[in-house]
């Protein structure tokens, strides 16, 4: 910043002491200009026309003076601001022209990507009022604040962990800029879909509210649910994993392909999130009973039945 303070001090003198010049000059063509027209008056061609010259001579000046001035001063303008850019300590800088948005993934690096699980919002300048306040959570709530140079616009990157305090620091950020035109999200390093995001934003967004180690084996008692993530819908209430199931003789067979089935199609929306676990899942599914009962399937299907029931550890975290 000293550099720009030092410049500006500089600057301020030369503006004023070109003010003192132009009004000095404006009073000397005056003169001249009265002194031609008093004398032309009196009929003495000769000395009016030497004030005319004279006048004439005075007023080219401040063009002769200040011709360079305007483009001298935009040249130290630059180079001052760009002193300003590279000596803000909030700030780091990655020069890189005619940037585009998939360019940003060649950027990732063990310096700007974390080796733990890690989200980042990325957005332009802006005429939003909401601007100045995004850019101060952009600095002062994310773990990692970027600022890449293209070609004077700039693009601002935040990134955040799965922290509690810090995803929900990236939800208020991304709640501001996600309208925009120049903002998108990254997921360890890759383009994330906006649908994608938003999703997580609701339901882990849940979870860090809740405080709960085991909020994703059930929000309520409706989503309980033995496999860590009630976002695949098959709940305690609602398509339990018993029903996942055909009778055979005395015995009633658990349809563990068919459960595989609808994990797949229901954890695509949020296999990044940071506390899905897909072989863990799937961990939960193997250790599922192959068989029950009648009994014990009747007892299940009557009292909307939890897997304890039957003696399964589902490894809930307590």
């Amino acid at each position: 910043m000293r550099k720009a303070e030092i410049w500006g001090g500089k600057g301020c003198v030369m503006k004023s002491f070109g003010k003192n010049v132009i009004k000095i000059i404006g009073i000397v063509w005056a003169l001249f200009f009265v002194i031609g027209v008093v004398v032309m008056a009196i009929d003495d061609q000769t000395i009016g026309v030497i004030a005319f010259a004279l006048l004439a001579a005075v007023g080219l000046l401040p063009f002769l003076f200040f011709r360079k001035k305007p483009k001298q001063a935009m040249e130290n303008t630059q180079e001052a601001l760009q002193d300003v850019q590279y000596e803000m300590p909030p700030t780091e800088t990655v020069p890189h022209a005619d940037l585009d948005v998939t360019d940003l993934v060649s950027l990732e690096s063990p310096d700007t990507t974390p080796s733990e699980w890690s989200i980042s919002i990325s957005f332009g300048k802006s005429s939003s009022s909401n601007f100045s306040k995004a850019l101060y959570l952009a600095k002062e709530t994310s773990r990692k604040y970027i600022h890449v140079d293209t070609d004077g616009e700039g693009l601002h990157q935040a990134y955040f962990s799965a922290d509690m305090d810090s995803y929900l620091s990236f939800i208020q950020l991304y709640e501001l800029v996600s309208g925009w035109k120049s903002s998108f999200a990254m997921i360890n390093g890759k383009l994330a879909d906006r649908k994608i995001v938003q999703g997580l934003n609701y339901c882990y967004g849940d979870k860090c509210r809740s405080g709960r180690s085991d909020f994703c084996f059930g929000a309520s008692q409706f989503t309980e649910n033995p496999f860590g993530c009630h976002r695949l819908q098959i709940s305690k209430y609602n398509n339990p994993w018993w029903m996942f199931s055909h009778q055979k003789g005395n015995k009633v067979l658990i349809d563990k392909t068919a459960l595989r089935a609808r994990i797949n199609d229901y954890c695509s929306a949020y296999i990044d999130c940071p506390s899905f676990d897909y072989d863990a899942v799937l961990a939960r599914l193997n250790a599922l009973p192959d068989s029950l009962t009648q009994q014990q399937f009747d007892s299940l299907r009557g009292s909307g039945g939890y897997m304890v029931k039957i003696g399964v550890d589902i490894n809930k975290p307590r």
